[in-house]
């Protein structure tokens, strides 16, 4: 009888166990399924405060450039280029203007007006290091401690993809270049398209048509007129899902463009420039 009654707190002892480990594993398996979902959204979450951070960054700077933009008497003072896939890293399209911005290139400058350009970095090397950056160029009238003459916007009407110097001074007012501006600096990565539109009006069908046109020679054309207000898309990427795009077209994946429109967003803003004697 003793003997019966052994084996069986045994076999109760043993039933306890198994039931025992199967409820850990139970809590176990629910505290991982609960872990990654934490961190699943926690990732998504990071990611899209990534997007809307690095969009807020780019149009907020644009906006401000852009409401500080200068009218003044001479022609030349904003460029809008629809873009030529013969302008090497400039080909994208590109928006140039003069701005009284509220901080200068440098502590030399003298003047709060610079010549304030936005362009995408055009390239087909994915592994190139300004491949997805909206890139910015500020030309103060002070380039170290020397006057800078790449700062020539008054009265000149001359734009284009490059420029010849004339005593020194760069017969264009804007060039997609760096031979009129100072180089371009990055601003934001992960950036799939920027575009722009500029109206005369709050009617979005009299929209000035950007430049398309090149003349021979120095590869000039006409200047843009100045617009009352200008429209501005920015198509980007978080940065994962942007390497992982990348790692897709490098492998020629026929899901790359549908991973990208899956993944990015597009943030648009008008700005109002207001009639400047336009």
């Amino acid at each position: 009888m003793n003997a019966f009654k052994v084996k069986l707190s045994l076999t109760f002892t043993l039933i306890e166990l198994i039931v025992s480990i199967v409820v850990l594993t139970l809590l176990a398996i629910g505290a991982v399924q609960f872990y990654n979902a934490a961190q699943n959204a926690w990732t998504q979450a990071e990611s899209k405060r990534e997007i809307f951070e690095n969009a807020r960054i780019a149009l907020d700077l644009i906006s401000r450039d852009l409401e500080s933009a200068y009218y003044g008497s001479g022609a030349g003072s904003f460029w809008h280029w629809k873009g030529n896939t013969d302008w090497n890293e400039y080909s994208n399209e590109l928006l140039a203007f003069v701005s009284d911005t509220p901080i200068p290139p440098n502590n030399s400058c003298t003047s709060n007006l610079c010549e304030i350009k936005y362009q995408l970095c055009y390239t087909e090397n994915l592994d190139d290091d300004k491949f997805g950056w909206l890139r910015r160029s500020v030309t103060g009238n002070y380039s170290g401690t020397s006057p800078n003459p790449k700062w020539n916007f008054f009265n000149n009407s001359t734009v284009g993809y490059t420029t010849n110097a004339i005593g020194g001074i760069p017969s264009a007012s804007f060039t997609a270049n760096s031979s009129s501006s100072e180089s371009y600096q990055k601003l934001i990565p992960y950036v799939l398209d920027v575009s722009f539109i500029c109206d005369t009006d709050t009617d979005p069908g009299a929209a000035i048509p950007p430049d398309t046109t090149t003349n021979s020679g120095a590869d000039a054309c006409n200047v843009t007129q100045f617009p009352n207000l200008v429209m501005v898309d920015i198509t980007l990427m978080d940065r994962s899902s942007w390497t992982k795009w990348v790692d897709l077209l490098k492998n020629s994946s026929t899901n790359a463009d549908a991973f990208r429109e899956e993944h990015q967003k597009t943030f648009s803003r008008m700005i109002f420039l207001d009639d400047r004697g336009q």
